[in-house]
């Protein structure tokens, strides 16, 4: 079943909760320099948090999203993109819970957030916090590698939960086994680059086809999911027009869920049952 959100503003960043498995997403409105987060309940595709706008209402972004809290960040500036600043909002009460605005995030581990300050010399001092946003641990200079072994495999596992598709060059010799299902089912699609993902008996496609208009150079992008045990269309949806380049990563998965943005402003879920 597809179910579709707008929004006012450009699509930034979706993040899956995967503890609690909540999408959040954040909202850029450039006309209205606002910065806005959304949550989606993924268990009934129910959006529950709209136009939620935080403590600063523009250079602030996700740093990570877990157990129903959600970590931002803010920036120095429009003009320097760096990260500062970690403040932790509960989702359900939209409750600041804490805030280090002199640290900047690293990593989370299964038990803590590793973080950092600059010192006066430009130097990176590391410490670790506890979920409540108390300092338990200084490290200096260098985090000890077991702990950012943690970190990293936390990362993994989360990553693992995720699948995205992967670029088929149908006049490339490796690519032979996706030709029969492509020509198969879609017989009258003229494409050369594709995203392709199989999942279950459902078949993921994102294409690009060059623009009908004979004074166009451009092209289309297309989503289409293809059932093969229903032999029909579940879904297609033209995700952008008038593109001149190939994009990555038009559509990702998260277990049943498939995740692709239409346009800047529209995000669609494909839930398989």
């Amino acid at each position: 079943m597809l179910h579709s959100y707008s929004f006012k503003g450009n699509i930034w960043k979706v993040r899956v909760d995967t503890r609690q498995h909540l999408a959040v997403i954040e909202v850029r409105n450039g006309a209205e320099y606002t910065t806005s987060f959304h949550v989606i309940d993924l268990a009934t595709q129910k959006q529950t948090v709209t136009d939620w706008i935080l403590h600063e209402p523009w250079l602030i972004g996700i740093e990570d999203v877990h157990n129903g809290i959600i970590y931002t960040h803010q920036y120095r500036s429009p003009e320097i993109p760096e990260h500062y600043g970690i403040y932790a909002y509960d989702i359900r009460s939209r409750m600041l819970l804490w805030e280090q605005p002199q640290l900047s995030w690293l990593k989370k581990t299964n038990f803590s957030i590793l973080a950092h300050y600059l010192t006066q010399e430009g130097l990176r001092q590391f410490v670790e916090l506890d979920f409540s946003g108390k300092i338990i641990q200084q490290f200096g200079e260098q985090i000890p590698i077991h702990i950012i072994q943690e970190a990293e495999n936390l990362e993994l596992d989360a990553f693992e939960q995720m699948r995205f598709p992967q670029s088929v060059l149908l006049d490339k010799p490796e690519n032979k086994e996706h030709l029969t299902f492509f020509r198969t089912f879609a017989p009258l699609l003229k494409f050369h680059y594709s995203e392709y993902l199989n999942y279950q008996e459902n078949h993921i496609l994102s294409y690009y086809s060059m623009n009908k208009d004979a004074t166009q150079t451009s092209m289309n992008n297309y989503l289409v999911i293809y059932n093969t045990l229903q032999d029909k269309k579940l879904c297609e949806v033209c995700l952008a027009q008038n593109v001149h380049r190939f994009a990555v990563d038009t559509f990702y998965m998260y277990q049943n869920h498939l995740f692709f943005v239409q346009y800047p402003d529209n995000l669609h879920i494909y839930s398989f049952q």
